[in-house]
């Protein structure tokens, strides 16, 4: 009897592994698929991000294109979603003056496939 209550309880233990890792195995895989989302805030102290439009794709250390539904958003591919509040942004960004106080240089492009894609580090 002792052997056959040990059994189950090995069985109960061994299913419960098995559940955590397929559940941490699909959360860890679709944080790869999140998209990039983007609010632009009022003050500069508030941002993540300092940018800079630039008038040339050539200037332009990021080229992104902008999507109208957030499934479209893409971070490897620098497809932008603009959301409505702070919370749900995964970059609040404020567009500087000048190029001197961007910490990046951004160009919006006219099709999805002109925008450039990340490197992998």
């Amino acid at each position: 009897m002792r052997t056959f209550v040990v059994s189950i309880v090995d069985n109960i233990f061994k299913f419960r592994e098995r559940l955590l890792i397929t559940v941490l195995l699909i959360i860890f895989s679709s944080g790869k698929a999140q998209s990039q989302t983007m609010y632009e805030v009022k003050y500069k102290s508030q941002a993540d991000i300092l940018l800079y439009e630039v008038d040339y794709a050539t200037q332009a250390d990021i080229k992104y294109f902008e999507v109208d539904y957030r499934s479209q958003a893409n971070k490897e591919f620098n497809h932008w979603f603009w959301v409505d509040y702070p919370s749900q942004a995964e970059f609040k960004i404020y567009w500087v003056d000048y190029k001197s106080q961007a910490d990046k240089c951004v160009f919006k492009v006219r099709y999805a496939s002109q925008s450039t894609r990340k490197e992998n580090k």
